[in-house]
C-alpha cells in the first residue's frame, strides 16, 4: 500500500479525534502527508436560518431559538479546536499535516475528500450518533471507492496488525497494506476466517509458498462476523485490516463491525 496523502475527517467528537492520533500514525508508517478537515454542515446552517428552529439542550431540556449567528461561531470554535488536536498528533508522530474548513453537506463532502485522498481515516459516530455507527461513518464504508480507516468509539487497540483473511477476492490488497504498516505498528499477524483448522493450515502453507516473511496464522474457530469480532477482542491488534469486499459486511455485517470492533478497522479496497 502507497499514500501520498491521507485525509482525515474530524469534527471534534471524541471518536475523531482518537481517529486523529491513528491517522498521525498511519501516516507515519506510510510517508503520507495528513490532511484535516472539518465540514460545516451546510444543511444544519441552513436549518438554523428558518425563523421557526430550535434546538434542544441537552441535559436540561430546555429549548431556545436555533440562531444562525451562534451555530456559526459554535463551528468556529469547534474547528479551532479541532485543527489543535490534529496539531498535536501530527507533531508526535513527525509527519507534514494541513488543516481545512469546508462548508458543504454531509456525508457527501467526506465522500468527496475521500477521492482526493489515498486513504480515509474518521471516527465511527459522531456528535450525535449513540448506539449505531454515525450516517456519516457508514456511508464512508459502505459508498468510498478508497481505503477507510474507521476509528471506533472507544476503541484500544494494543500491538500489532490483524489481517483478516476470509479467501475473499482482493486479499491481496489487504496483505499490501498490513505488511506497509506492520514495521510501525509491531508486525502482523493473520486472522484464517475457515470453517475448519485444516483450512487455516492450508493458508498457512499457501503464505509460505508466496515468498512473504514468516507471518503466524491464527485459526479464527470459524468462518462467520463472530468468529472475526470474539478473536479481535481477544488479541486487541493496534489495527484489524479486512478486504472491503469482503461477504462478511455484507447485509448488517459492516455496520455492526463498525460499532462493536475494538480496534480501529482499515477497509482495502
Amino acid at each position: 500500500m502507497t499514500a501520498r496523502r491521507i485525509v482525515l475527517a474530524i469534527d471534534a467528537s471524541l471518536p475523531s479525534v482518537e481517529a486523529a492520533r491513528t491517522a498521525a500514525e498511519v501516516a507515519a508508517a506510510l510517508g503520507a502527508e495528513l490532511l484535516g478537515v472539518f465540514v460545516e454542515d451546510l444543511n444544519l446552517l441552513r436549518l438554523a436560518a428558518l425563523p421557526f428552529a430550535r434546538e434542544l439542550r441537552v441535559p436540561d431540556g430546555a429549548e431556545r431559538p436555533l440562531e444562525q449567528a451562534r451555530l456559526e461561531a459554535e463551528l468556529r470554535a469547534l474547528a479551532a479546536w479541532a485543527r489543535a488536536e490534529l496539531e498535536r498528533a501530527a507533531t508526535a508522530a513527525h509527519v507534514r499535516w494541513s488543516f481545512e474548513v469546508r462548508r458543504a453537506a454531509l456525508p457527501e463532502a467526506v465522500l468527496a475528500a475521500a477521492g482526493e485522498s489515498d486513504l480515509l481515516v474518521l471516527g465511527s459516530h459522531g456528535h450525535a450518533a449513540r448506539g449505531r455507527p454515525g450516517s456519516t461513518a457508514r456511508a464512508a464504508a459502505a459508498r468510498s471507492t478508497r481505503p477507510v480507516l474507521l476509528h471506533p468509539r472507544g476503541a484500544a487497540g494494543g500491538r500489532g496488525i490483524l489481517l483478516v483473511n476470509d479467501l475473499t477476492p482482493g486479499n491481496e490488497r489487504a496483505e499490501a497494506a498490513a505488511g506497509a504498516l506492520g514495521g510501525r505498528l509491531g508486525g502482523v499477524a493473520v486472522l484464517a476466517l475457515t470453517a475448519d483448522p485444516a483450512g487455516a493450515s492450508r493458508l498457512a502453507a499457501a503464505l509460505q509458498r508466496s515468498g512473504q516473511p514468516p507471518t503466524p496464522v491464527r485459526w479464527a474457530g470459524g468462518a462467520t462476523l463472530d468468529h472475526l469480532l470474539s478473536s479481535a477482542r481477544e488479541l486487541r491488534p493496534a489495527l484489524l485490516v479486512l478486504p472491503g469486499a469482503s461477504p462478511l459486511l455484507s447485509g448488517e455485517g459492516l455496520e455492526r463491525l463498525i460499532a462493536e470492533a475494538p480496534s480501529p478497522v482499515l477497509l482495502v479496497r
